[in-house]
């Protein structure tokens, strides 16, 4: 099987391309395999090679090129679901790669389903979905998750349609449109799991044992604003409990 990449922001976004030769070039030059037409990226702007069944990216233009939003400044190991990101507006994902080396992301992928499965299975056990209990403020807990949505959206951690869908779905819940709220919420947890999966080895319950999202929804305007890990856990668990809110 050979890497495969998609472009999934930039004016090529959706695009795929196979990496199968040796070195493959990407940018604004004719002779690259790749060619991106963005203002902002480099006639030669990255090179990815290919050692036995590892690849490799490496930085060729003085705009740089950032692996998981860290700039590389040496050749870089490719993992799958890697996100590279070249000029300003193009980003592309590591989508497969072959089976040696991506042995250690199909442990991860495995891992990451245990650990929602586990999440699935406390969230219903300490939360009712269908609880009016007062101290439980849902529209509290979307103020505190859209700003977090929106950020990690900018940043590339989740994908960019993922705050206007989170958005419409509350929107749509606000409004008792059940049904076209449960498809809203489906595809925002579906945009969850498919993004990078280093976010998804988060604490996903609370170290402390208790669920992130119970401390937000019993929580006011003056409660501290929870840690990045915390936001994600209490996302993921929001997101869940409001798709079985039919």
């Amino acid at each position: 099987m050979e890497c495969k990449i998609k472009i999934i922001a930039g004016p090529e976004a959706g695009q795929e391309f196979a990496v199968g030769a040796i070195e493959t070039y990407l940018g604004r030059s004719p002779r690259c395999a790749v060619k991106l037409g963005n203002h902002s990226i480099s006639y030669e702007h990255a090179v990815i090679s290919r050692e036995g069944s590892e690849y490799f990216i490496e930085n060729l233009s003085a705009n740089g090129t950032l692996v998981n939003n860290e700039r590389i400044t040496a050749k870089t190991r490719l993992r799958g679901r890697d996100q590279i990101r070249l000029g300003q507006e193009t980003m592309l994902r590591v989508e497969s790669l072959p089976a040696a080396a991506s042995a250690g992301s199909s442990r991860r992928t495995l891992l990451i389903v245990l650990l929602l499965l586990m999440l699935a299975g406390a969230v219903v056990v300490v939360i009712d979905p269908f609880s009016s209990t007062p101290s439980y403020n849902w529209a509290h807990a979307y103020s505190v998750l859209q700003p977090f949505v929106d950020r990690q959206a900018q940043a590339y951690q989740l994908a960019p349609e993922t705050a206007d869908l989170f958005r419409e779905a509350w929107r749509h819940q606000q409004a008792g449109d059940k049904d076209l709220a449960a498809k809203a919420w489906i595809r925002v947890r579906v945009l969850l799991e498919d993004s990078d999966p280093r976010t998804s080895i988060r604490d996903l319950n609370h170290r402390r044992g208790v669920p992130a999202l119970a401390s937000i929804l019993k929580g006011g305007a003056a409660s501290p604003e929870p840690s990045d890990d915390e936001a994600y856990a209490a996302l993921l668990q929001f997101v869940t409990l409001m798709e079985q809110r039919r």
